[in-house]
């Protein structure tokens, strides 16, 4: 290497620095050479959840309620990481929320929760994950438009969320804001 090539390296290192910390005016979350494989995609009302490598979660699209589970009611792009989630097998999305069904059978969900489709016990949103009350031994669920189900190992379906047409299956039309066992299962 000759000395004149020296300065050319060395603003160039300067300049990929400068690049990928944020200081040249754009925020980079993934450098453009780590391609991340998505695993699994759900599409919402108007945002979208993949699980990637690594069995974390990105979502994008609308985010008004937090359903992009990032911390914060700002639209995205582009995929954004899930706040605190990993370890994740499947991801539903509803209309404006987004539910997790992770690696031990529990299940985390985020979002709007007008009706209590989060499942914790209250009726606020949430813009980063929060776990469903009493759910455990969980294989399988779904995000429907304002509510959502699980299917238990046991073979029994519990739901919870918006009920004015009886979709949880409880045999009334209460909303619910835990998840309810559903009849005949």
């Amino acid at each position: 290497m000759n000395k004149k090539s020296c300065p050319f390296i060395f603003l160039s290192f300067i300049v990929v620095i400068f690049y990928f910390s944020g200081c040249g005016g754009k925020k980079v979350e993934n450098p453009p050479w780590s391609k991340l494989k998505a695993k699994m995609i759900s599409a919402g009302g108007a945002h979208n959840c993949a699980i990637v490598s690594g069995d974390g979660v990105k979502c994008w699209g609308s985010n008004n309620f937090g359903q992009l589970g990032d911390g914060t009611t700002t639209y995205r792009t582009s995929p954004f990481y899930v706040s605190g989630l990993s370890s994740v097998s499947v991801v539903m999305a509803g209309v404006w929320h987004t539910c997790a069904l992770l690696t031990n059978g529990s299940v985390k969900c985020w979002g709007s929760n007008k009706y209590g489709q989060i499942g914790d016990g209250t009726t606020t949103n949430r813009t980063s994950p929060v776990d469903v009350n009493g759910l455990t031994s969980v294989s399988a669920i779904s995000a429907g438009g304002e509510h959502t189900c699980a299917l238990l190992t046991s073979g029994s379906v519990k739901c919870w969320g918006w009920n004015i047409f009886g979709q949880l299956g409880d045999g009334t039309t209460t909303d619910r804001t835990t998840p309810v066992s559903v009849v005949g299962f």
